[in-house]
């Protein structure tokens, strides 16, 4: 009896074709071939072709008014530009209380529990 590993229950596998999360899917996962929705629409047929035709003015565009010595939007049309070449940098965000104090406190439930008994309550 020492050498018997203690076996752990076999969950049901998903049948195919059932809904993603639900009493026959335990595991909580999508099961395969499961889409979560029905996707993105397609686009309109002939939609890439207009772009492709597009493109070249478009660009050009973008380079007079990047290029042009006082243009109110060249410092947009350069970032638009660096952000579709290396991508939008990431903002950092720091999270803290008041400066120079404590940092931010969360409620337990107990507490947010007790807080709204005291509202309801109204002053004593």
């Amino acid at each position: 009896m020492a050498d018997m590993k203690r076996a752990k229950p076999k969950l049901k596998r998903a049948r195919a074709g059932g809904r993603p999360f639900g009493p026959d899917n335990p595991g909580k996962r999508f099961e395969k071939g499961c889409k979560p929705g029905p996707g993105r629409p397609p686009l309109p047929p002939g939609f890439r072709d207009a772009i492709d035709t597009m493109e070249p003015e478009a660009l050009a565009k973008i380079r007079a008014i990047i290029t042009a010595p006082d243009h109110r939007d060249a410092l947009q049309a350069a970032e638009y530009v660096l952000n579709q070449k290396h991508g939008k940098p990431t903002q950092r965000t720091e999270l803290g209380g008041i400066p120079g104090g404590s940092p931010i406190r969360t409620e337990t439930e107990d507490e947010s529990i007790a807080a709204f008994k005291r509202m309801i309550k109204g002053p004593a």
